[in-house]
């Protein structure tokens, strides 16, 4: 342990109403997140954390963690172009943290063109633009038609 290093929480709980209590959110909100110049992007409970996708529109240095599992726009993460590698394990944490302290311009360049590419390919209508594509591709490789339930909704009204 390193205090005064690294401001870190843990968390026991897995149930997501946990996730607030009396209105307030626990994890801390980005106003909050956004006060520190590096922030770190660790696995969750389940091999990934879906807070990348706010992290990355952030002013802050990412240090993300080498995961198994990806999102599908994971694979146009460059290490060291749009955020400092850390390895699973978290063995090299204090020497990444020092790379990226004594990297400062480097550091933000690095900021400016993680945030071009979270603006890029994770806003909404980029990803439901993927889901989109995705889903009629799919449908095309079926040897069945398929047919919309009766009583189906659209999940979100957007202008394609």
């Amino acid at each position: 342990a390193h205090p005064g290093e690294f401001d870190v929480d843990w968390y026991e709980e897995v149930d997501t109403s946990a996730l607030e209590v009396d209105g307030v959110n626990v994890l801390g909100n980005l106003s909050q997140h956004a006060r520190y110049k590096y922030l770190l992007s660790l696995e969750g409970h389940s091999y990934w954390s879906f807070r990348i996708r706010q992290l990355m529109h952030l002013n802050s240095a990412l240090l993300h963690q080498d995961l198994p599992c990806h999102e599908f726009w994971y694979a146009l993460l460059r290490p060291y172009e749009h955020y400092v590698p850390i390895s699973r394990d978290l063995a090299d944490l204090r020497a990444q943290l020092r790379y990226v302290q004594a990297h400062d311009g480097e550091a933000r360049r690095m900021v400016g063109r993680m945030q071009r590419l979270a603006r890029r390919l994770l806003s909404q209508r980029a990803v439901l633009l993927y889901v989109r594509t995705l889903l009629t591709r799919y449908a095309a490789l079926l040897k069945f038609k398929v047919h919309r339930h009766p009583r189906a909704v659209p999940l979100v009204d957007v202008d394609w």
